[in-house]
């Protein structure tokens, strides 16, 4: 069923991070791919008035981790995230708070 609702959502272009929540705990795989690419196409455009966004996809990322209880690969995930896209500085912040809230 949640299954689904994630394919339907994602077919008509009507995914939220806050629709995403709701799902991610019953579908933390599926869920976690499609706010990743979410995610990575608002931080490659290197908008940074968009980040807030990207940080909101990923943190429907993090709780998918958390939801399959795999906290280790989630702080894997950020730091290289966060080396990755160091000299964007609008962006730092946000992803240290991600990676900071237990």
């Amino acid at each position: 069923m949640y299954a689904d609702a994630l394919a339907i959502l994602c077919e008509s272009y009507a995914l939220t991070p806050a629709l995403a929540r709701q799902i991610v705990d019953h579908e933390p795989t599926s869920t976690r791919s499609v706010c990743l690419k979410e995610a990575n196409e608002i931080i490659l455009n290197a908008r940074s008035r968009d980040y807030p966004l990207a940080a909101d996809w990923l943190e429907v990322v993090k709780r998918s981790y958390y939801a399959e209880g795999k906290p280790h690969e989630w702080e894997a995930f950020i730091q290289t995230l966060m080396e990755q896209h160091k000299r964007k500085t609008a962006l730092i912040p946000l992803l240290r708070k991600l990676a900071e809230e237990g």
